[in-house]
């Protein structure tokens, strides 16, 4: 797992929100779930589709090509635990950007 870095001490997103960023490592998706911010790598596995516009269900994101569901917890596929995304924590810090730091 990895930290993602938000100079916020609040939720980088309002209530509800989701938003795509473009790290080095790749792209991922961040959700706001009840104040609580979600951040999980930004690609389906089964379609390749950003999860950044898949509706959400709880802490749970659905696929809009596909329909898989991913557990933001975890980034494990619904019924399908084996097969997973990364998940990042998020923290607040003094960063300029929302930046990815390997833990």
């Amino acid at each position: 797992m990895a930290d993602l870095c938000n100079q916020s001490t609040r939720s980088p997103l309002a209530t509800g929100a989701r938003l795509r960023i473009e790290t080095a490592g790749g792209p991922i998706a961040l959700f706001d779930v009840a104040g609580a911010t979600y951040a999980i790598e930004d690609g389906c596995l089964r379609c390749g589709a950003s999860l950044a516009s898949g509706s959400v269900e709880g802490a749970m994101v659905v696929c809009r090509t596909c329909g898989w569901r991913y557990d933001l917890v975890s980034g494990c596929v619904v019924g399908l635990p084996a097969l997973r995304l990364v998940t990042y924590t998020v923290r607040a810090c003094a960063c300029a950007d929302p930046i990815e730091h390997a833990t």
